[in-house]
């Protein structure tokens, strides 16, 4: 006796579709099991919950010693430069920190993980967005002195690195307002404002001693006004 295969070979991978009579039975037949975790909440039932929560990575100690001193020179310093860094190579970020240490300034390259841990929880934590994914180094520039001429000067010769914002006296500024104000000559703002304050308080502070007077000059000269007015000729 020989085996043939009736019509055309048969397709494991796609099967055909069973009788319709048959396909009920099958249906009926296969056996239901419940779910026994249904009683459980749903992010206790999510697998890639837990997946996530095991993948999360501890901070590595020297990264947390590196981001306090990340930290110290953000809380320390009256300026800070904030940059986008294009392609740029060692020996120029060398001559650009040659550059800004003699105009009594500092660059600091810090990388985005130890950037993450010092902004967390502090008054720069929405500079979190500004940490850049696709560099593994973002640099920043620390300063005493709010002088922005000086590092505008300097990053004339290298614009590899564009300025996009910055931080004087713990306020975060963007790119016109940091120029703006950073070339400002503060004595002549202060003696402005301060001449402003003292025209307005000596203003209202003679409004304020004259009042009196005042009112009691107006009412003498409208009581003389009736009294000079002549009568008329019936009465």
């Amino acid at each position: 006796m020989q085996q043939k295969r009736f019509r055309s070979k048969i397709n494991i991978q796609k099967p055909r579709a069973p009788h319709h009579e048959r396909g009920k039975v099958e249906k009926f037949i296969t056996p239901f099991i419940s779910n026994p975790d249904t009683h459980k909440p749903l992010r206790e039932r999510c697998l890639k919950v837990t997946q996530i929560k095991n993948n999360v990575e501890m901070d590595k100690p020297y990264d947390v010693i590196l981001s306090r001193e990340c930290l110290n020179w953000f809380k320390q310093s009256n300026m800070v430069a904030l940059f986008h860094v294009n392609s740029i190579t060692s020996s120029e970020v060398f001559e650009f920190a040659v550059a800004v240490k003699k105009a009594n300034m500092h660059l600091k390259g810090y990388q985005n993980s130890i950037l993450r841990i010092a902004y967390r929880d502090s008054i720069y934590q929405p500079l979190t967005q500004l940490i850049q994914k696709h560099n593994r180094i973002n640099f920043f520039v620390f300063s005493q002195d709010t002088d922005v001429s000086k590092l505008l000067k300097i990053l004339k010769r290298t614009p590899q690195l564009i300025l996009l914002a910055g931080i004087i006296h713990q306020k975060l500024l963007n790119h016109k307002d940091f120029v703006k104000i950073g070339t400002m000559n503060l004595v002549t703002a202060q003696a402005g404002l301060v001449n402003v304050l003292h025209l307005a308080a000596g203003q209202k502070l003679r409004q304020q001693l004259t009042h009196h007077q005042s009112t009691l000059v107006t009412r003498l000269k409208q009581i003389g006004t009736k009294e000079d007015k002549p009568c008329d000729a019936n009465e």
